[in-house]
């Protein structure tokens, strides 16, 4: 190792100024530094292992900027570049952020964003643990719960295990969302043959989640002009029922939307 100094005192504690150091430099004890260190292009500073260590610095173009913000918080500002907050433990804050740079987070607690710059975007997946989810409760409201922690959406297979629906190889098509305690369904019964009729009443199974409280809608044909072929829909916990509709001369489709609580 080679130091070069203009100036300063050499001896048993040395003071230096305006030092270069040429190859590796080791020292035991604290180092004290009362300015800036200005590092070339394409350089690191690393503490622990050099290939992975707790922190890096590393400029390689971009004006980058690393500090401790006075709170226990890492914040990190970039010019366009990517910008990455790693924290196991405090809180990460993302204190403003431009140019259109990417963003991650990665903190096993809370994730909070108090506010998203114009144009900032996220790619990938926002995940939480199962019982979390995005709190609402900083808002006003006397609600029971402001944590959305469910979404789901998928099919359901309708069985006409009660009653009677007569028709012609009739088609079953059933979707469904859930959102927290919220689920809307919808049904459709098809036939090329046109001919799709409940006489009396029919009760499927097969619902997505029992209903805890039951909800009621319109079953709708494909003339719903002709208001002798329209019917109602309630659930009954883990069953959906229609009432009289369709027709066995012209009703190609029975339809239905309805939401209920679980």
């Amino acid at each position: 190792m080679t130091i070069k100094q203009l100036g300063g005192v050499f001896g048993r504690n040395p003071t230096f100024n305006d030092v270069t150091v040429e190859g590796q430099l080791t020292f035991d004890g604290e180092l004290d530094i009362n300015s800036d260190i200005n590092l070339p292009d394409n350089k690191k500073i690393t503490f622990g292992d050099a290939t992975g260590g707790d922190l890096q610095i590393y400029h390689s173009g971009n004006e980058s900027i690393i500090y401790e913000g006075g709170t226990g918080d890492l914040q990190l500002r970039g010019n366009g570049g990517n910008t990455t907050i790693m924290n196991g433990g405090g809180t990460a804050t993302l204190a403003n952020f431009a140019n259109g740079g990417a963003v991650t987070l990665y903190y096993n607690n809370d994730l909070k964003i108090t506010t998203l710059a114009a144009g900032a975007k996220v790619f990938g997946d926002l995940s939480f643990q199962s019982g979390n989810g995005i709190d609402f409760s900083a808002t006003a409201g006397t609600g029971t719960s402001e944590l959305l922690d469910d979404y789901e959406e998928g099919d359901w297979t309708p069985s006409a295990d009660f009653g009677t629906i007569n028709g012609t190889s009739i088609t079953y098509v059933g979707k469904y969302t859930k959102v927290g305690d919220t689920v809307t369904i919808l049904i459709k019964a098809s036939s090329a043959s046109a001919d799709i009729e409940v006489p009396s009443y029919v009760g499927f199974t097969g619902l997505p989640f029992a209903a805890v409280h039951d909800g009621t809608s319109t079953v709708l044909t494909e003339d719903i002009d002709v208001f002798a072929r329209q019917g109602f829909a309630s659930t009954s916990s883990t069953a959906l029922f229609f009432s009289a509709s369709g027709s066995a001369t012209g009703t190609g489709k029975l339809i239905c939307s309805l939401t209920y609580k679980v």
